[in-house]
């Protein structure tokens, strides 16, 4: 697919035997855009293994009228020999769409990616759809199970599980009648998850601060936080979780609401099979 524009039509003759030729060409096409119209041309002595390029322009409306396929059709004759050879190229006119994306960029979110763009106009333009690989000839695998729809100028999307490594993403405008088009490509690199548990801030802190943990796969969580004769005093984390990363707050209050002592305490994870406890430090 081209653009409405100035575009170039080479052909090249070349004599293959021992002998020198004379060659008639000529060249048209099915919509008239050829520049001066269909033409032939005489090459006269081409000897032996030489080659004469003949080029033409081909000029596409802004309208890609009257149709948006054009067959060009070259025919090269032999004046010593029976019959001809020809070769026939189609150009399909694309008009260009007014969608600008302005900005599409990706970021990694524990084992996944979040995708954000923004486009300036979506006239022509019914939906998008995101498509990933390692690299930009192989990003053909598409993320989102349904197209996802036009509504504003700012899109995010999350892209949940992504294998570790470098990954390329494509962003495909999708036309009313269902035909695709790229509009723009960005990349990220995810890094393996681990079972990890830590304290966002400094150790020890005042009043309140807020712990890290991640998980390398699915499954039920648990953090409590006990004192020093091993008494629960808070349940944090209750649930099942996905991979990823996370944070959660903790404070020196008891569920009720009542103040915990400053001091030193145990927070513990436990999810699935694996345990990991930091000892953390209240402060007044």
């Amino acid at each position: 697919m081209v653009l409405p524009g100035d575009h170039t039509v080479s052909y090249t003759v070349t004599n293959p035997s021992t002998a020198t030729r004379t060659v008639v060409a000529s060249i048209n096409d099915s919509n008239g855009w050829l520049v001066g119209g269909a033409s032939f041309t005489a090459i006269p002595a081409l000897g032996p293994g030489q080659s004469v390029t003949v080029t033409k322009t081909l000029r596409l409306p802004p309208d890609c009228a009257p149709r948006p396929l054009d067959h060009v059709t070259w025919t090269a004759t032999d004046s010593d020999l029976p019959g001809s050879v020809e070769c026939v190229t189609n150009y399909t006119c694309s008009l260009p769409t007014p969608t600008l994306v302005e900005r599409f960029e990706a970021a990694t979110a524990g084992d996944g990616v979040d995708l954000v763009w923004s486009t300036a106009a979506v006239e022509g333009v019914a939906g998008w759809n995101l498509y990933r690989g390692p690299t930009p000839e192989t990003a053909t695998e598409r993320v989102n199970p349904r197209t996802i729809p036009v509504s504003g100028a700012t899109y995010r999307y999350h892209d949940p599980s992504v294998p570790p490594g470098d990954v390329c993403y494509r962003l495909s405008g999708v036309h009313p009648d269902g035909t695709e088009a790229p509009f723009a490509e960005t990349f990220a690199h995810v890094t393996p998850l681990t079972f990890s548990l830590g304290l966002a801030g400094p150790n020890p802190f005042r009043g309140a601060t807020t712990l890290r943990y991640s998980l390398a796969e699915r499954s039920p969580v648990r953090i409590e936080v006990l004192n020093v004769a091993g008494q629960r005093v808070r349940t944090l984390v209750d649930q099942e979780a996905g991979p990823g990363s996370y944070q959660v707050p903790f404070a020196l209050l008891e569920a009720s609401g009542r103040r915990l002592a400053p001091g030193t305490y145990l927070v513990r994870m436990v999810a699935g099979k694996q345990k990991r406890g930091v000892f953390v430090v209240g402060l007044n």
